[in-house]
């Protein structure tokens, strides 16, 4: 109960306290529950390498004992630790280990855990339409069964889906759903989770009123819960909000501040996103050289995890600033992109810089058709707006 609201340093003393009492009586059944709490409440604190320990000890005793049951829990977990790496096989390998002993126990809670976790997997790795298949069968289990809570982190999950297609109220909808429902059940870490998807949308929507009250919310339960990666994506937002507003100083020094958490717990995915971003900020600032290290960091980062969006966005950039001090050389980087990117997005933001670049008439015709395009199947407000700034161009 502490830990569902939010007293995570008292329930941590408790878990501590029967862990030591179980490693007293040598009772191993304890020692195995206890460590799967510890570890996992540890790992959402921000740490790795003692979750990975005491998880890994207790994955061992269900393994011994052929409790699958308990195992597949433990699995999920070990999961999400890999996952947060970015060692993205052995996360989908504890998965589909532990989606595969959910199914056979019939356990409609773990079967519902695993399948979040996978979608979560597929979509960072890009594949949303696996993640959708996902979320959408555990979502089923969970409304069959009257578990309100679970259903609505897998609503919380599929906004996720709705916002990349750029239908922003759908996504608003069901994190709105989900944050209810983490309140009514009294549970922080996901009213946090909820609260930090909502103010993606407030931003996108340019509601910085709105969107300033979200992300301070979920900073102030950040800090209370002691919760490393909310703390760290949440201040993305703040440095977002900054930069999108001008306020270049403060957008600069949250954005130091979220790279930085993002590092200490190993947050890999979004470290690559944060540093393309911070790279984004610092190029606007005409700090090239130093934009230019952020790129070089975030391209490195992304090549590790095969984040083949942040590759794009980061190889955009490092032609921008290339064409600051050699226009013909960032030209030429340009046009390698139009022929190794072929999807719409990425050939209309080719086309548009290369418009800007050289005034070209035949690249604002392509880009225009592309963003029309991309605002009829995507309506997200980056895309209305290049398309609106083109129009009026």
């Amino acid at each position: 109960m502490l830990e569902l609201t939010g007293q995570w340093d008292a329930a941590g003393a408790l878990f501590f306290a029967g862990l030591d009492a179980a490693l007293h009586s040598q009772n191993q059944e304890a020692m195995a529950e206890c460590r799967t709490k510890l570890g996992w409440m540890l790992h959402k604190k921000g740490e790795d390498a003692r979750p990975l320990e005491l998880l890994s000890q207790s994955r061992d005793h269900y393994l011994q004992t052929g409790q699958d049951g308990k195992l597949g829990s433990v699995l999920n977990k070990l999961g999400n630790i890999h996952s947060r790496q970015g060692r993205y096989p052995q996360a989908l390998e504890f998965y589909e280990r532990s989606l595969a002993l959910g199914r056979k126990q019939n356990s409609r809670y773990d079967i519902s855990i695993a399948l979040n976790n996978l979608g979560n997997l597929y979509g960072d790795l890009g594949d949303n339409g696996r993640a959708l298949e996902c979320y959408q069968e555990g979502l089923a289990l969970d409304q069959a069964a009257g578990d309100h809570l679970n259903a609505s982190i897998s609503m919380g999950n599929i906004g996720w889906i709705y916002n990349s297609r750029g239908e922003s109220q759908k996504a608003a909808e069901c994190w709105e759903r989900q944050a209810e429902w983490a309140e009514l059940i009294g549970d922080k870490y996901v009213l946090s989770v909820a609260l930090g998807n909502m103010a993606v949308i407030y931003l996108e929507q340019r509601d910085y009123v709105k969107g300033r009250e979200i992300i301070d919310q979920r900073l102030a339960i950040a800090r209370e819960l002691g919760d490393k990666k909310g703390l760290s994506i949440s201040l993305s937002h703040l440095a977002n909000l900054h930069r999108i507003t001008g306020n270049y100083q403060q957008a600069r020094e949250s954005f130091e501040q979220a790279v930085a958490l993002a590092r200490e717990i190993n947050l890999k995915y979004y470290l690559a996103i944060f540093l393309e971003e911070q790279a984004e900020l610092l190029f606007q600032m005409e700090l090239y050289p130093e934009s230019g290290h952020s790129c070089k960091q975030a391209i490195e980062t992304a090549l590790a995890l095969g984040k083949n969006d942040t590759i794009f966005k980061c190889r955009l950039l490092q032609a921008r600033l290339s064409s600051v001090d050699d226009k013909p050389e960032g030209l030429r980087q340009m046009e390698d992109l139009l022929g190794e990117y072929r999807q719409d997005k990425e050939q209309a933001q080719v086309r548009y810089e290369l418009f800007k670049m050289t005034g070209i008439s035949s690249h604002k015709q392509s880009a225009l058709a592309l963003y029309r395009e991309l605002c009829r199947t995507a309506p997200n407000s980056d895309n209305r707006e290049r398309l609106e700034e083109l129009e009026r161009d």
